[in-house]
């Protein structure tokens, strides 16, 4: 079933206060788990129903395929629960679509590389960039080593962003900017050492250089805790 800004709504929920599907994607977003639905989606929901504009996400499972399963054939449509003094549910249709399977390092790459796409956020744990806090990216990280050895078709997240800056570079379409939201001191800045060094090792200096020069990767590290959704969370019927 297409969920669209006609469906029939659940009147203990708040739906979406513009039509999702007039608006384009801006923002692809790799490691889309609870924390990028609660915060990333549901911020980016809040922006466009006060200013509109093309910022829909694209999320991109890079592990597993249970969020793409659930999700896609819903359009994208979830149920954020606020819990406070009173809990509030809000139909989030910020997400476009979820990239998962076998092809999506193919498909991520085909997103980012998008001139629509301006940010490429991500929420993938320290653990997944395979960098260095001393700065730089580490050779024997196991996403690192095998983007190494075949920079023209990798799978981790740096290889992602080198190649996808690297097709950009060449096709003469301006670079997105790198937005990590993992709980990191100083991410931005370590994200962008990492990622030019990559480019460094896999590509050659020039890519590393005008990555350097033309790149924003904001720091913008986030500690905040989603809970995983539950029996106990998903909806009831009314007696």
């Amino acid at each position: 079933m297409r969920l669209t800004s006609q469906t029939p709504r659940n009147q203990g929920a708040d739906w979406p206060a513009y039509d999702p599907e007039a608006r384009g994607v801006g923002i692809v977003h790799l490691g889309l788990g609870a924390f990028a639905r609660a915060h990333l989606c549901a911020y980016t929901e809040a922006a466009m129903a006060a200013e509109g504009g093309d910022w829909r996400v694209i999320g991109a499972s890079l592990r597993g395929q249970d969020v793409a399963r659930a999700l896609n054939p819903q359009d994208g449509r979830y149920s954020l629960l606020i819990k406070g003094t009173v809990t509030k549910a809000q139909v989030v249709g910020a997400l476009a679509r979820v990239l998962s399977g076998e092809t999506v390092a193919q498909d991520v790459l085909a997103a980012i590389g998008d001139p629509a796409c301006r940010i490429v956020s991500m929420t993938v744990t320290e653990k997944g960039y395979g960098l260095r806090r001393s700065g730089g990216c580490d050779p024997d990280h196991p996403a690192v080593a095998a983007d190494l050895a075949r920079p023209e078709a990798p799978s981790g997240v740096l290889g992602l962003l080198a190649l996808g800056l690297k097709r950009r570079f060449a096709a003469g379409v301006p670079p997105f900017t790198m937005l990590s939201c993992d709980n990191l001191p100083d991410n931005g800045r370590l994200l962008k050492l990492a990622v030019m060094d990559f480019a460094r090792l896999a590509h050659g200096e020039d890519l590393a250089a005008r990555i350097e020069a033309e790149v924003a990767s904001p720091s913008s590290m986030v500690d905040r805790i989603t809970p995983r959704s539950t029996e106990a969370t998903l909806p009831r019927p009314q007696p």
